[in-house]
């Protein structure tokens, strides 16, 4: 019941993140051990992913008790002539 979907994926040993490069590495995801320019971005993502997993139980999978949305936490997505370069 209190079981996180977050912890089963850890407990699995798989990974939810976003970028090939680790945290603690020195090494980037591109030579000569250097960031992308949107390794911030993706990295960002993965810890809202791992956030919003770790707010769901195995419980409210079996019963289909799913978030629609995390409030304040995913966005509805702006129209693209909104969007800024």
């Amino acid at each position: 019941q209190e079981m996180t979907v977050a912890e089963i994926i850890h407990a699995a040993e798989e990974s939810i993140k976003m970028t090939r490069c680790s945290a603690s590495s020195e090494k980037g995801c591109m030579s000569p051990k250097t960031r992308c320019l949107t390794h911030d971005l993706w990295e960002g993502l993965s810890e809202q992913i791992h956030h919003y997993l770790d707010g769901i139980s195995l419980q409210d999978v079996c019963e289909r008790n799913l978030p629609p949305r995390m409030a304040g936490l995913i966005q509805e997505p702006r129209p693209l002539h909104d969007r800024h370069a």
